[in-house]
């Protein structure tokens, strides 16, 4: 009998302790539900209730035991506190599943609700990729600009290149294919040049030609002038023809002037290929450098930022004629003849056709943030000009492929351009940031072992030679005028 009391009275304090423990939980968790505590309350004072009620009972029980003089019939008394066990076990079996069942509930919602968190955050990186396709810069985002008018931000001659190198043209401010070779047209090339009479209303000064500085290397000087006692408002017009012995694949066109010391510089107006002589194709439309800038036009030092001379890199056409129309606005005051001058000189000529590699690439400088990359897009002005059907992009001349590496070239990652209802928007590069950890194989998701502070940018062209004429095909090339990379840092995030 006492065994049995001693039982029960063990199976009170363990529903006891077991009713703390789950308490303590509880209310160690700021998180846990009001009404999952408000229940253990609950649960508490009903069975406290029910132990007190045991309790009584028992004491009652025993009273009237005694009272009615059966002390010494023990098995009423072994009976009741055998019932009074068997209630307490299935008491605290109850409050055992109780506790299982609360702690399952608050880990269920404690891991709903950190995945609620996860999502959240995704969602709030992904707001931040619109702020990469935007042109407002954020106050942690870090721009590197390369217009290829210089090598600052370029690795000539890289140990990561893995193809031919680029040509990097920083006159014309353009990355192409590599150059694999250039023809040049010889005067014994030029069939004649012809003045127009109507359009060009100047003289030539001197014995020299316009087909003696076609590809001109000795430094000769061809001179159209026009004079007057007076400095009146007149236009100087150059308008010639080059006419080719036999149709040449050309795509380049270099000129050289001269500068007699006017304010103005003479501006070409004019520059067109011809496969009959009749009807012509201005150069312009097919320009790989940026063919919205006048300045361009201009032979002065300023405009094509090499000594005044004019070069334009174009599509490659099969022509017999060049058509070219010089203006100079400004005359200067020739002390030898005591007259103004209107003058256009011009050094040389050059009209060629380059051959470029099939596939080329260049590696960029190593570019260094403060604080760790969080995100990266590319965002570049490529040619040929990228035609969409639907959401899809379509060249079918050329490709032009942007690689980000934040390991020091050792592993890239290409960055795609998106198409979404007709328009193109860059990729934007997860690193080491919630969307990347919670998809560490996805594409654009880049995963490192320490903190990325600085990265690498690769461009890759590419040639499909079999959308392009064989006789064109070797003298095409897909181009880059500028290549933005936006980065976001950790720093406010």
């Amino acid at each position: 009998m006492e065994i049995i009391e001693q039982d029960s009275t063990a199976l009170v304090s363990l529903i006891q302790d077991k009713l703390a423990q789950i308490d303590t939980l509880l209310h160690d968790q700021p998180e846990a539900a009001s009404g999952e505590r408000d229940l253990l309350s609950e649960v508490r004072v009903a069975t406290q209730d029910f132990l007190d009620a045991v309790q009584s009972s028992a004491t009652e029980a025993t009273t009237d035991t005694v009272a009615r003089g059966q002390v010494n019939s023990s098995q009423a008394y072994s009976d009741f506190w055998s019932a009074v066990s068997q209630d307490l076990n299935a008491l605290y079996a109850a409050t055992d599943k109780l506790g299982i069942a609360l702690k399952d509930q608050y880990n269920y919602a404690m891991a709903d609700l950190q995945n609620l968190l996860l999502q959240l955050k995704i969602a709030n990186a992904g707001v931040a990729n619109y702020e990469l396709y935007s042109k407002m810069r954020e106050k942690n985002e870090r721009r590197f600009v390369e217009n290829y008018n210089d090598y600052s931000k370029i690795e000539l001659n890289s140990s990561l290149l893995g193809d031919t190198q680029c040509n990097v043209d920083t006159i014309e401010g353009i990355a192409t294919l590599g150059i694999l070779s250039t023809t040049i047209t010889r005067q014994d090339d030029v069939d004649s040049i012809t003045t127009s009479p109507t359009t060009s209303n100047g003289t030539t000064y001197g014995d020299t030609g316009l087909i003696d500085i076609v590809n001109s290397n000795d430094l000769r000087l061809f001179e159209y002038e026009l004079t007057s006692t007076s400095r009146r408002q007149y236009v100087l017009t150059l308008d010639f023809v080059v006419k080719f012995k036999t149709p040449r694949v050309i795509n380049h066109i270099r000129i050289v002037p001269n500068n007699f010391g006017t304010k103005t510089w003479p501006k070409i107006t004019a520059l067109d290929i011809s496969t009959d002589g009749l009807s012509a194709e201005n150069v312009r439309a097919t320009l790989l450098g940026d063919s919205t800038d006048e300045t361009s036009f201009i032979l002065a030092p300023y405009a094509s930022n090499y000594a005044g001379e004019g070069r334009y890199s174009f599509a490659p056409q099969s022509v017999q004629f060049v058509h070219i129309t010089i203006r100079q606005t400004d005359p200067y005051y020739d002390t030898a003849r005591n007259l103004y001058r209107w003058a256009i000189g011009l050094k040389n000529i050059e009209i060629a056709g380059i051959e470029y590699a099939a596939t080329s690439e260049v590696v960029s400088a190593p570019l260094a943030v403060r604080r760790g990359i969080d995100q990266v897009a590319v965002d570049s002005e490529d040619l040929p000009p990228v035609t969409y059907d639907e959401d899809n992009a379509i060249s079918s001349l050329g490709q032009v492929l942007h690689d980000i590496s934040v390991d020091g070239g050792m592993s890239w990652k290409t960055v795609q351009q998106q198409y979404i209802t007709g328009a193109a928007y860059p990729e934007v590069l997860n690193v080491n940031n919630v969307i990347s950890q919670a998809s560490p194989t996805a594409a654009n998701s880049i995963v490192t072992p320490l903190e990325a502070t600085s990265l690498r940018h690769r461009l890759r062209l590419k040639r499909i030679s079999g959308n392009i004429g064989n006789d064109l095909a070797n003298y095409f090339s897909p181009v880059v005028r500028k290549t933005t990379i936006k980065v976001i840092t950790k720093e406010a995030l």
